[in-house]
């Protein structure tokens, strides 16, 4: 029952700082970064952490990971009875394609897979579930500088039980 409160429905909306240290002077490549998301699944709101590595091929393709780890837990009614329910951590791999619109301005797609725990508690009774599936997000950067900026994205993803929007 848990599960099919949980996965029925999630979007994700993610407004992170990104902080591209870079590893040394000979790799720009790699990047690192630091947000935070709001994930609403079927009307719960959930705050989360996200910290996200990622290796740029290119101008335009890449590889990251991402991890969130909720920040607190949200009461959810089920009829009479009322369950604390908690985001324990979502995780994903995406393949990254970003496209230039001005200088320092560009739009991405991705595509990836994540796997996500939650947990929930009721009565002294707790369940955790978790799941998995393909994901996919569009969004946009602004670069201060080589090493600043800030990104918004939009990412769903598709659970085995069920979708998210």
């Amino acid at each position: 029952m848990l599960r099919s409160i949980l996965f029925t429905a999630a979007s994700s909306i993610a407004f992170a700082g990104i902080v591209t240290p870079h590893a040394g002077a000979q790799d720009a490549n790699f990047n690192a970064g630091v947000g935070y998301s709001r994930i609403d699944i079927q009307d719960v709101d959930f705050d989360a952490i996200s910290l996200r590595a990622g290796y740029d091929f290119n101008e335009t393709f890449g590889l990251e990971g991402q991890v969130d780890f909720g920040l607190g837990d949200e009461s959810v009614s089920l009829g009479l009875v009322t369950a604390d329910v908690e985001l324990n951590y979502s995780a994903g791999l995406y393949g990254i394609a970003r496209f230039p619109l001005a200088e320092n301005v560009n739009v991405f797609g991705r595509l990836g897979y994540v796997t996500t725990e939650l947990e929930g508690s009721v009565a002294g009774f707790v369940a955790d579930e978790s799941d998995d599936g393909f994901s996919f997000g569009v969004g946009g950067e602004y670069n201060f500088d080589a090493s600043n900026g800030v990104r918004v994205e939009y990412t769903r993803t598709d659970y085995d039980s069920g979708e998210a929007d």
